[in-house]
């Protein structure tokens, strides 16, 4: 069987790449939220944490969404071919 377009994988990649940067920014974060508490310098107010979570999640998303949309993928008889970025 042959393919000659290339072809995106499964829509659920957006959310597996999302969990993965949550994955990675989770520990440094918890962190710095309790330090950040502890001290008796707050050095971010508290309505300002809610918004950096929020540009957080959101830019783990838009992340997803740009691995999903800019890796691409076709199998011939015996390669598997990838496309990889913008370029």
């Amino acid at each position: 069987m042959k393919m000659n377009n290339y072809k995106r994988l499964h829509v659920v990649s957006i959310l597996s790449e999302f969990f993965k940067v949550i994955k990675r920014i989770m520990f440094p974060a918890i962190i710095a939220y309790f330090i950040g508490n502890s001290t008796e310098q707050v050095w971010i107010s508290s309505g300002y944490k809610e918004l950096i979570v929020v540009i957080s999640l959101t830019v783990a998303i838009l992340y997803g969404l740009y691995r999903w949309v800019t890796f691409k993928y076709k199998v011939d008889k015996d390669k598997i071919h990838i496309k990889n970025g913008f370029l």
